[in-house]
């Protein structure tokens, strides 16, 4: 009897055991994901349609996170900044425009923002085709990560619509760099060498000390009222991206997939299509 209960006795290794209690955990924290989002007895998720226009969406969703007010301009300083690429000259050889810019108000058919004049502003100022990426939130449980995606063009808005609300150190960085860029010209002249203009439109900077004294003694003057306007607006563009196809995505640990809507501007060009819901990937 001793000899027959020792042979139907399975020695499992610890090591085994340790696997077989990890898989275990795993389908159980499986199980709880299926059951949070799986509706009991129809097997499938229920998704809700977003409510409302893709740019009301993002202006709401930035108030709940403070980076805004109801009306859409910035929270003084707050850090609130989307990605924007634009085509080149030369899409062949060229790589499209990249630059990270602050979001200065959400309206009602676009985003405003500010670009220090150069390479990059005139081709936006140019109209052509621009795409804007902004993220926000944390991928975390509990938590959310809110995705948006754009394509459109950009016009040239009038820098008076939104300087009050522009952070004065953003003004004055700018301002800085084109004083620089024209001192080292006047120093230099067309010697590109030793001017050493990278790409064209950044400069490589040559003497660190004299430009931070620079741009304090200008950020003195604009506070004090004696920045001309020609030197800001020779400085400073802002402009208004005017999307035609928005698209949303939002993610979390919690989820079992990331779910992704799509807008699509009517032809006229007065309001949006009805949000399509896409694959994830």
């Amino acid at each position: 009897a001793t000899r027959q209960r020792l042979s139907q006795t399975t020695i499992v290794p610890h090591g085994y055991r340790k696997m077989i209690a990890i898989q275990r955990s795993a389908l159980g924290y499986r199980s709880v994901l299926l059951r949070r989002f799986v509706v009991r007895g129809s097997g499938r998720r229920q998704f809700t349609t977003p409510a409302g226009r893709p740019l009301d969406l993002l202006k709401d969703a930035s108030e709940r996170r403070r980076l805004c007010n109801k009306d859409g301009f910035r929270t003084p300083n707050k850090h609130w900044v989307f990605q924007i690429s634009v085509s080149p000259s030369n899409p062949n050889v060229m790589a499209p425009v990249l630059r990270t810019v602050g979001f200065q108000r959400v309206g009602d058919h676009g985003i405003d923002f500010i670009m220090k004049k150069g390479v990059g502003s005139a081709l936006l100022s140019e109209r052509r085709p621009a795409s804007m990426l902004y993220t926000e939130g944390h991928y975390l449980p509990g938590e959310h990560v809110e995705q948006w995606r754009a394509d459109g063009h950009c016009d040239v808005l009038d820098l008076h619509e939104v300087f009050d609300n522009v952070n004065h150190a953003t003004i004055t960085g700018m301002i800085g760099s084109k004083r620089a860029a024209k001192e080292a010209e006047q120093l230099f002249g067309s010697n590109v060498d030793q001017c050493k203009v990278v790409s064209k439109d950044r400069q490589v900077l040559p003497n660190h000390s004299h430009f931070i004294e620079l741009v304090q003694n200008i950020r003195l003057d604009l506070e004090n009222g004696n920045i001309s306007n020609e030197e800001i607006e020779d400085s400073v563009q802002a402009y208004r991206f005017y999307p035609n196809r928005m698209e949303r995505m939002i993610g979390s640990p919690d989820q079992v997939v990331w779910d992704r809507w799509e807008w699509m501007l009517e032809e006229d060009g007065k309001d949006w299509k009805d949000p399509v819901h896409l694959l994830p990937y």
